[in-house]
């Protein structure tokens, strides 16, 4: 592929100088090698399964705070919990833990009332105990919504009490997300140096404006899923800036247990906004897992890139020519020629590993020519020595 470069204008020949120049062939030192070309293994997100959990109540602040007491006979439930075909059911849970009193409304029976009672049996709420129960609405189970509400036993607390999304009561709001694109049959491979990539809408992993905290981690499973051996934590993991993508480099240091073994990826991109006397806490929980084989990276050979140029002088109304020389011959791969900075032309490596140029007619003045090979999953890249050419006129 040829680059234009602006040329200066042409001049005529001055035959003394070109009889003065003489025709150089420069042989140019070894090039240094780097990394080899690595890897995307990308990964759909996929649909979305999750939870919603809403909370109410707290002592602290006092606007927030939610009383039950012996004398409340009745709770009342006005929510906009979503109901599946399971129903709902709302438990109040006593201050040891153990479920006190419940009611399960079917799908049809939730969707018919606009407003849900439970009665409280008397006994249930122990008089000035001052102690913590909790009220729990919970629709679904793998995608399940929660409204909870902390209650306090007072003496005060109102016969029927009205549980609502008061926005003034709520002290957290947390959703949980798993991504369900990572089934793959067989487990593709992940290399050391390779970029996991997992891919979705934008705010898949995190909307706009959020700065998530990002993890991942690797951990050798048996075919039953049982961890071999301790999980690898990945640095370095992160989310794009519009939340579509999550994605980290495979590490080239994993031990020796991980390598050659069915891996599970765990990734997750976690957003948490603190408690304030006006604000809930606010958390935002997503989730990628799927299976891998990671394998030792392959093997990458050293690779060298000499640039010869048939002149080191040359005019404006003529072009220089030049030879690249890519060792090992059979490389693969690309080769960029490079003046002041500039990539000028981009040529395949064909199985000679030598490259023929011809440099387009460049303004008057001193150069700076660099070969650069591109290298290959198997071949380290490399670059020439830099190389001076000058133009007379």
């Amino acid at each position: 592929m040829e680059h234009p470069v602006p040329t200066a204008p042409r001049r005529g020949p001055a035959r003394a100088v070109l009889a003065a120049v003489a025709a150089l062939t420069l042989a140019l030192p070894l090039a240094a090698a780097t990394s080899a070309s690595a890897a995307e293994v990308v990964f759909p997100a996929g649909p979305a399964d999750g939870s919603i959990t809403w909370t109410y109540g707290s002592s602290q602040p006092a606007s927030r705070l939610i009383t039950i007491g012996a004398q409340t006979t009745e709770i009342t439930i006005v929510h906009p919990i979503r109901v599946t075909a399971s129903g709902i059911t709302c438990t109040l849970w006593n201050p040891a833990g153990g479920p006190s009193t419940f009611r399960t409304w079917t799908r049809a029976e939730w969707q018919a009332e606009e407003v849900h009672s439970l009665p409280v049996p008397a006994g249930i709420v122990e008089a000035g105990s001052f102690a913590l129960y909790r009220m729990q609405c919970r629709s679904g189970v793998e995608r399940s919504q929660i409204a909870a509400w902390a209650l306090k036993e007072s003496r005060t607390a109102p016969e029927v009490l009205a549980l609502t999304d008061d926005p003034a009561k709520i002290t957290r709001y947390t959703e949980f997300t798993e991504r369900r694109g990572g089934t793959t049959t067989p487990p593709s491979t992940l290399r050391p140096g390779d970029r996991f990539v997992v891919r979705g809408e934008a705010g898949a992993f995190a909307r706009s404006g959020q700065d998530p905290a990002v993890q991942a981690s690797l951990q050798p499973i048996t075919i039953d899923g049982a961890p071999t051996a301790p999980a690898f934590v990945v640095t370095g993991a992160e989310v794009s800036a519009d939340g579509s993508e999550l994605s980290f480099t495979a590490p080239g240091d994993l031990p020796a247990t991980h390598v050659g073994e069915r891996v599970v990826v765990r990734t997750a991109s976690v957003v948490r906004q603190p408690f304030t006397d006006t604000t809930p806490t606010v958390e935002r929980d997503v989730r990628f897992n799927v299976i891998v084989r990671v394998e030792s990276a392959p093997a990458v050979t050293p690779t060298s890139t000499r640039l010869a140029l048939a002149r080191s002088v040359g005019f404006t109304f003529s072009s220089v020519t030049a030879t690249v020389a890519v060792t090992p011959a059979a490389a693969g791969g690309t080769v960029d020629l490079v003046v002041d900075g500039t990539v000028v032309a981009t040529k395949p490596v064909p199985a000679t590993g030598r490259v023929p140029f011809t440099l387009p007619r460049l303004p008057r003045g001193p150069h700076e020519v660099v070969a650069r090979f591109s290298g290959t999953p198997t071949s380290a890249a490399s670059e020439s020595e830099p190389q001076s050419l000058r133009i007379l006129f």
